[in-house]
């Protein structure tokens, strides 16, 4: 996903997600969870995606990650530990030909700060989005500890001038598949379990 053309964000600036729910259900608490994260974001208009040529290997790393978690509890400390090693493999290999799809539409990639939950994201863009649009998504997560970004579609809920140049945009996400929204939910609790430690809070 790498360009030599990207947009970076100052560390210092300040969004909130797309989310703006305000039920209190452990389902919505769990997707509001929000963390501060850096990543790499692209962005192309929904709709505007080519045919996709053979199988999405994000989705197929998705629905394999989630079937052993089901499963590896089941396992002793041998089994789990070669599903792990087996695991780190299969994400390398999935971030390589989701790499390899080509660039199709995307923007140029956006590198910096951001707001994440399950719900939604909230970033710093140099042009307006206009509200109510909708969006595939794709972003890496540098410090989650994958190749393999995540890909979903969203509608801009907001977006405001800031004094010193750009736009914060807040993203909904919409219509997340159940491998894509679990794997999303335990990055974000997981980011947000180091920030506590590193914060000297409790879990």
């Amino acid at each position: 996903m790498g360009s030599a053309h990207t947009t970076r964000l100052a560390p210092e600036m300040t969004m909130t997600s797309g989310t703006t729910k305000t039920e209190t259900k452990p389902v919505q608490k769990r997707q509001d969870f929000r963390v501060a994260t850096s990543l790499e974001l692209r962005l192309r208009p929904s709709g505007s995606s080519p045919a996709a040529a053979g199988p999405d290997p994000v989705a197929l790393f998705e629905d394999l990650s989630l079937a052993q978690t089901r499963f590896r509890k089941e396992l002793g400390p041998a089994g789990r530990a070669f599903i792990d090693k087996l695991m780190t493999t299969i994400d390398a290999l999935a971030g390589i030909a989701a790499a390899a799809q080509g660039d199709d539409g995307w923007s140029e990639p956006i590198q910096g700060q951001a707001d994440l939950s399950a719900g939604g994201l909230g970033f710093v863009v140099p042009d307006s989005l206009v509200v109510s649009s909708e969006y595939e998504l794709e972003f890496s997560l540098p410090e989650s500890g994958t190749s393999v970004p995540f890909r979903c579609e969203g509608v801009v809920v907001r977006c405001d001038a800031r004094p010193g140049g750009g736009f914060n945009c807040g993203v909904a996400f919409t219509g997340l598949s159940p491998s894509t929204e679990r794997r999303l939910i335990r990055v974000v609790l997981e980011f947000q379990r180091v920030q506590l430690r590193s914060s000297g809070g409790t879990e």
